[in-house]
C-alpha cells in the first residue's frame, strides 16, 4: 500500500510539473507580447512628437510667408495666388494639429511598474493593512 501512495504522489508531482511548465510558457508569451506593445507605443509617441515639431515649423513658416506677402502687397504686387497657397498650408497645419491631438489622446498611459517578485518569481508578500481600533 505504501508503494501505491508513492506512485500516486509521483504522478501528481509530474502532472503539477507539466502544468507549471505550461503556465511558464504562457507567461513568457504574454511578456513578449507586452514588450512588443511597449516598443510600438514608444515608436508612436516619438512619431507624434516629430509630427508636432513639424506642425510648429510649418506654422512659423506660414507666418513668415504672410509677412513677406504683406511686404509685396505694399509694393503693388498681386499676391492672390500666393494668399490661396498660404491658406492651404494653414489648413494642412490645422489638420496635422488635429491628427496629432487624436493620436496623443489615443496613446495609452505609461505601463504600470510590475509588482516586486521574489527570486522564485512569485509576487512578494505585502504586509496586511492596519485595521483601525474598534470604535473609531
Amino acid at each position: 500500500m505504501h508503494e501505491e501512495q508513492i506512485r500516486e504522489l509521483q504522478e501528481m508531482s509530474a502532472a503539477l510539473s507539466d502544468r507549471l511548465d505550461d503556465l511558464e510558457a504562457k507567461v513568457d508569451q504574454i511578456m513578449t507580447q507586452q514588450a512588443d506593445i511597449d516598443a510600438a507605443t514608444a515608436a508612436l509617441t516619438a512619431l507624434t512628437g516629430d509630427v508636432a515639431t513639424n506642425v510648429t515649423t510649418l506654422q512659423n513658416d506660414v507666418t513668415a510667408i504672410k509677412n513677406e506677402i504683406a511686404a509685396l502687397q505694399s509694393q503693388g504686387v498681386d499676391t492672390s495666388k500666393l494668399d490661396a497657397a498660404v491658406a492651404a498650408a494653414q489648413s494642412t497645419a490645422a489638420n496635422l494639429d488635429a491628427a496629432v491631438a487624436g493620436v496623443t489622446s489615443a496613446a495609452p498611459a505609461a505601463p504600470a511598474t510590475p509588482a516586486a517578485t521574489t527570486p522564485d518569481a512569485t509576487p512578494a508578500a505585502t504586509p496586511p493593512a492596519a485595521t483601525p481600533p474598534a470604535g473609531s
